[in-house]
């Protein structure tokens, strides 16, 4: 598998294109699987489904020897969250705002409900897409298109642009308008939560960071009642407002990592050495 994948970079790309596609319909699998059981039984088997995806996605790092165990620490990193700040507020403001607009629908949330949808952005989600995209697929791309600069951002671009068009997988039960933005979004927060791994050199702080984006996003549900709510997006207004909140932030996101990856030295392969 080694022999193949790091031949040359289309192969690299095909490679982790194929890892994409069958890591998308196992998800999908999944979360079809989820929607048998109740809300919060469905989310915590959806979330064991990532974290078992995780540890296969684990497993081929480690069989194509980029596995770094420093990847998994925060050991003198922890300074790195500062690079984060203003993705933090933003989305702190935007639960804040959530909250406000659901006046009236909230209710006392179920506790395990409660504790699932505080746990999965983290250990479900943010682990398993930080690390198929930023370690599997960022760091075979980094491996195969050397260490120049041009090679580091077209690794980067490629890798979230992957991230990205795996969100066409909503089209199972979301408007085509809405997931194109989501694939615009994904894409431009790809390149922004590359730049947090590779200025900080370790995959736990893009974790968090993510984690926490999913859960300013996410924990409104714990808190609604869903019977007394007429349908969210039920015009084009609501929907086409949306959009363009999510592509101003995704824009702001690719900025902000565009300007952190000027820093970034082009040394961030790991060295078979250190998986041994």
């Amino acid at each position: 598998m080694k022999d193949f994948v790091f031949r040359n970079g289309w192969r690299a790309i095909l490679s982790m294109s194929i890892v994409g596609v069958v890591v998308v319909a196992a998800i999908i699998g999944l979360g079809l699987f989820s929607t048998n059981f109740d809300q919060a039984a469905g989310l915590a088997i959806f979330t064991a489904g990532q974290i078992v995806l995780s540890i296969i996605i684990l497993c081929i790092m480690r069989g194509l020897q980029i596995l770094n165990p420093a990847d998994f620490t925060l050991k003198g990193k922890a300074k790195g969250f500062l690079l984060a700040w203003l993705c933090v507020v933003g989305f702190l403001g935007n639960a804040i705002m959530q909250f406000i607009g659901l006046q009236g629908y909230l209710v006392a949330p179920d506790p395990f409900h409660l504790i699932i949808v505080i746990l999965h952005p983290f250990i479900g989600t943010g682990f398993f897409e930080e690390v198929l995209v930023r370690g599997l697929m960022l760091l075979v791309l980094l491996k195969v298109f050397e260490q120049t600069k041009k090679g580091m951002m077209n690794a980067v671009i490629i890798s979230s642009v992957i991230f990205g068009l795996a969100h066409l997988a909503n089209l199972t039960h979301t408007g085509a308008l809405p997931v194109v933005a989501q694939v615009i979004f994904a894409s431009t927060m790809g390149i922004f939560f590359a730049a947090l791994y590779l200025r900080t050199k370790t995959l736990i702080i893009p974790i968090i960071v993510h984690g926490f984006v999913n859960l300013t996003t996410q924990i409104g549900g714990a808190f609604i009642d869903v019977s007394a709510m007429s349908q969210p997006y039920e015009n084009s207004g609501e929907d086409m407002g949306m959009v363009i909140v999510m592509l101003v932030v995704g824009i702001i996101h690719l900025v902000i990592g565009l300007v952190l990856m000027r820093k970034v030295t082009p040394n961030r392969v790991v060295e078979s050495e250190s998986c041994a």
